[in-house]
């Protein structure tokens, strides 16, 4: 799949994504954070969906939201529309040449900007399994989480509960083997 990598200091997500828009001709971009870590294939996955519904804009797919794949899922991801989809997904760029940039103001920049403009948007569903370590309940993670809040790193986030382990139990099994 053709890509773009992108370096710049620009110490605003919502400054990056507006950079990247004014100045790519792509018409759509991926926006991932540095902590979350995702399977193989989830682009292909997304980007499967962004096809088959050509009026979507935004799709998101922060976990747990939707509920992991159950045993008889068929493979197919489609979508649920939602109010916002937080700030890691797949989106379109002509939403945003069409609309403006965002206001840069803090952490809602991306939200306040689905909300006054309401593209169509949700989440991937079932869940992608997907994990940010900011959230994840289980060592090393807990613990730098806490270290990074303490020094202003990071905002402070409420960890998914332990059962919800599909989460992070495929990678981290692996670092463990």
């Amino acid at each position: 799949m053709p890509h773009e990598v992108r370096g710049h200091n620009l110490r605003s997500p919502v400054l990056v994504m507006n950079d990247y828009i004014e100045t790519s001709e792509a018409k759509r971009f991926a926006k991932i954070d540095n902590d979350l870590v995702v399977p193989p294939a989830w682009l292909d996955d997304m980007s499967k969906v962004m096809d088959s519904w050509h009026d979507l804009v935004l799709l998101g797919m922060e976990s747990p939201f939707m509920g992991p794949p159950t045993e008889d899922w068929d493979g197919t991801y489609t979508w649920t529309p939602w109010k916002h989809i937080g700030g890691i997904g797949l989106m379109r760029t002509d939403f945003f040449r069409q609309t403006g940039p965002m206001d840069a103001d803090g952490y809602h920049g991306f939200t306040g900007h689905q909300w006054r403009y309401s593209p169509r948007r949700g989440w991937i569903t079932p869940d992608i399994m997907v994990c940010l370590l900011d959230r994840c309940p289980v060592e090393p993670w807990l613990s730098l989480s806490e270290e990074y809040a303490k020094r202003n790193w990071q905002r402070r986030w409420k960890s998914m509960p332990l059962e919800f382990s599909i989460y992070w139990d495929w990678f981290t099994e692996k670092e463990a083997a």
